[in-house]
């Protein structure tokens, strides 16, 4: 369900946007074990619409969703 709406999220972001591809990657790292077909729909998207990105060129490189923190996660460490 979470990552249903982090997916309907990103189509509302920039491409190339680091926080598009922080959302994307969040959400195929959440669907990936239970849904390998959804999580190749989420990593194919970083290709298409995030491979300019810091965290769309690990996740390329990788050839899948990296374990790396995002624009999100580092504001979140930030404020905490």
């Amino acid at each position: 369900m979470a990552a249903a709406v982090a997916f309907r999220t990103a189509a509302l972001l920039p491409n190339d946007s680091e926080e598009l591809a922080d959302v994307v990657n969040r959400a195929g790292l959440w669907v990936k074990e239970a849904d390998e077909k959804l999580g190749d729909r989420y990593y194919e998207t970083i290709e298409r619409r995030a491979a300019e990105t810091k965290l769309g060129r690990a996740a390329i490189a990788r050839h899948w969703f990296v374990e790396e923190a995002g624009p999100r996660e580092r504001g979140r460490a930030a404020g905490a």
